[in-house]
């Protein structure tokens, strides 16, 4: 979740990640120029594009374009995309797209 500062999206930015107090405290970075948010776990990392405008932007195997969606990838080479409303996002050659929100799996 992402909560911008001002009407035209600058200034702060509050990002919500729900753990365990025993789960380790994930790593977040803002990236693609503030478009994405990278959340770095042990054992996985998750990429989130959350718009209010439809937005392009890439991060190493990830890419996106819409207002909504998300990359889970495991260190076991698993991946989930979702899009949570019209738009694309590709990983490692696996590309959803579509004008509804929609979930694929990618397993190793």
């Amino acid at each position: 979740m992402q909560v911008f500062g001002k009407p035209d999206g600058s200034g702060f930015r509050v990002v919500l990640y729900p753990r365990k107090p025993e789960e380790p405290r994930p790593e977040v970075e803002s990236v693609a120029n503030g478009k994405l948010i990278r959340v770095t776990l042990p054992d996985q990392t998750h990429w989130i594009l959350l718009s209010k405008d439809r937005a392009a932007a890439a991060d190493g195997p990830v890419s996106f374009s819409g207002t909504a969606a998300v990359v889970k990838r495991w260190a076991n080479g698993r991946a989930h995309l979702t899009l949570l409303e019209a738009g694309s996002v590709s990983h490692a050659g696996l590309t959803l797209s579509g004008e509804h929100s929609a979930t694929v799996t990618a397993e190793r």
